[in-house]
């Protein structure tokens, strides 16, 4: 009825029959017609590993909710785990192994590129899967806004990471050395129109990317959302190809 039942939905995560909401007032979940509250302090992100775990970002901290309603704080000052921080993070869930999880930190300006970290023991202990450079400046000014990260379903330690441009982060050989490659660009121009699809030079995906999500049905076809509309990417033989679908 008033303003005070507003909430502001910063992400959303499903899991079955079960939807979870990252709030302004909180993480919630929804299951079988009923709301309850995990949490009631601004949550911007939630990821469901593929156990059921719901790893969350509330606040500034990293939470991991276990499968018997229990959470645990991921970020602290110990040794081998995430450190704390207050620059907002991005995270991302392993669709195809529970042990793999990402978390992004953005820089002390909270807008810039910081560490990549990662778990391969649902979070028991963290590494640096990407230690920030001014080589790659992934998520630019525009940090807290322009961001995204999705893991293939088809290999844990391979990501597509979303800022003012795309990229792809992989470990080749699952040594823990990690390559990253840009694989978009943002000042392109439309090309054709056919069949209601825009196409544009190939490389070409609007700048300010904000969402990732890969076909169910095809592990090299995903869709991007970005400030300028929605593109759908394929990987072939020819590298990654786009074109504008929204």
């Amino acid at each position: 009825e008033g303003t005070e039942n507003w909430k502001f939905v910063n992400d959303i995560a499903v899991n079955g029959n079960v939807v979870y909401a990252a709030t302004s007032e909180g993480l919630f979940k929804y299951e079988n017609n009923t709301l309850t509250a995990l949490n009631e302090t601004a949550t911007n992100g939630v990821e469901v590993t593929s156990n059921g775990r719901v790893l969350a970002v509330i606040e500034k901290e990293v939470y991991l909710f276990k499968e018997d309603g229990s959470s645990v704080v991921l970020t602290t000052d110990e040794a081998g785990q995430l450190p704390k921080s207050d620059t907002y993070k991005i995270i991302a869930a392993s669709p195809s192994d529970a042990n793999y999880m990402y978390v992004s930190y953005l820089s002390k300006n909270n807008a810039g590129t910081g560490n990549i970290y990662m778990t391969t023991d649902q979070g028991e202990t963290w590494t640096v899967a990407y230690t920030a450079t001014d080589l790659y400046n992934i998520y630019g000014e525009r940090g807290i806004l322009d961001n995204a990260i999705a893991v293939y379903p088809n290999n844990p330690r391979k990501l597509l990471i979303g800022g003012q441009n795309l990229w792809v982060m992989r470990d080749e050989f699952g040594e823990g050395i990690f390559r990253m490659e840009c694989i978009s660009d943002g000042n392109g121009t439309q090309i054709s129109q056919s069949g209601g699809a825009f196409f544009y030079n190939y490389k070409y995906v609007h700048s300010g990317i904000q969402a990732i999500a890969f076909n169910p049905n095809d592990v090299n076809e995903f869709f991007v959302g970005t400030e300028g509309g929605v593109f759908k990417g394929s990987y072939s033989s020819n590298g990654y190809l786009y074109e504008g679908v929204n």
